[in-house]
């Protein structure tokens, strides 16, 4: 890489936005150089590689693991140890990288990395893709120059003067890639069952008890992640070859590429998955049925709160992962797939489609 090009670092839980934006940053500009701080695995004990390093370093950016702990999690020794190392680490990246600007895009990783770019005078970009303030991009926010917005709802939680809405960078120019074709033949609806990029094992586990029920009715793609702790694509992929010969076909993927993902949502008669942030924006953009499962304890409710907005605009049934369980899934999915046409938007929802365009804006004005 060459020494004469402007450095850029990119850090945070939303590595999704990321790439569109580093993809687009790239593209229009041939004097930036990117880097990428973030996780290396995706969860504890689990040994494969995280959806964002595969994703990041196929592109060829440089990237660096940073092991860092959850202030607010006190509670958690481990985890607390970790919070100094975390920001001794993050120093050691920003001195070795020297970049111009540091785009944070939340989560608990970008609070050491943006509080030593603060102390360096190196401009902060933040973004926020919930419906409130993320306690990373509050804490952010104090060091941040600018602070871009998904929602007006969140607005209320940063400096006015610093924010703006622009919604959430997506992918939608994107070559098709459709995972689907020439492997659902048959005239069964298509559910697509997701936890997000690393999978969520408590889903796996429940939509593995209903699975052979399931092909009675519908067809199912399910994307599992690749755990090396639970193993859920393992027992998925010996549980389909074990099913009785049903109507419906499954089909099981560890991971799904960019454009696989978003045609995946765009075939599908229902979807089934967590109320992150990009599920949730895809779920409004694509207007597509959905069944919730919010994550529990995050962030001031966070997935919680998006799941209701998306249940109140007409598309979606929620079930809370207290009472999720094999019979209570199945029972939503018939009911849902038997009454599609009633659920659609009841209330239009505004989903700005130039996101990544003025976020690249945004940064070249601070480089």
């Amino acid at each position: 890489m060459s020494g004469n090009k402007k450095k850029v670092v990119f850090i945070g839980g939303h590595h999704t936005s990321a790439l569109t934006v580093i993809k687009s940053l790239l593209s229009s500009r041939k004097d930036v150089e990117v880097h990428f701080i973030g996780h290396k695995f995706s969860a504890y004990k689990d040994k494969n590689f995280s959806a964002e390093y595969r994703e990041i370093t196929a592109q060829g950016i440089p990237f660096y693991n940073l092991y860092a702990g959850k202030v607010y999690l006190i509670f958690n020794i481990a985890r607390l140890v970790r919070v100094p190392f975390g920001f001794l680490q993050a120093l050691y990246f920003l001195l070795k990288i020297k970049p111009s600007l540091v785009v944070s895009f939340g989560g608990y990783l970008s609070a050491p990395v943006v509080f030593w770019a603060w102390v360096m005078r190196i401009s902060v970009i933040t973004h926020e893709q919930t419906f409130q303030g993320g306690w990373a991009n509050i804490f952010v926010s104090k060091f941040a120059k600018v602070i871009l917005l998904t929602w007006e709802s969140s607005r209320k939680f940063f400096p006015k003067e610093k924010t703006k809405v622009i919604g959430l960078p997506l992918t939608t120019d994107f070559e098709r890639k459709d995972i689907t074709k020439g492997i659902f033949t048959n005239k069964l609806p298509l559910v697509f069952i997701t936890g997000g990029k690393q999978g969520s094992h408590i889903i796996n586990e429940t939509v593995a008890s209903i699975l052979d029920e399931l092909t009675d009715f519908c067809n199912v793609l399910i994307q599992c992640g690749d755990n090396s702790y639970f193993k859920d694509f393992d027992t998925l992929n010996a549980l389909t070859k074990s099913l009785s010969k049903r109507n419906g076909k499954v089909v099981v993927e560890k991971f799904l590429s960019r454009e696989e993902q978003l045609t995946a949502i765009e075939k599908a008669d229902l979807l089934i998955g967590r109320a992150g942030a990009h599920f949730v924006y895809e779920v409004c953009f694509y207007k597509k049925p959905v069944i919730l499962i919010p994550l529990p304890k995050t962030s001031h409710n966070e997935q919680y709160n998006n799941a209701v907005f998306v249940e109140k605009i007409g598309l979606a049934k929620i079930i809370e992962q207290n009472f999720l369980t094999g019979e209570a899934l199945l029972r939503e999915m018939k009911i849902m797939l038997s009454n599609l046409g009633e659920y659609h938007l009841t209330k239009e929802v505004a989903l700005p489609k130039d996101a990544k365009e003025k976020f690249v804006e945004e940064i070249n004005k601070l480089l």
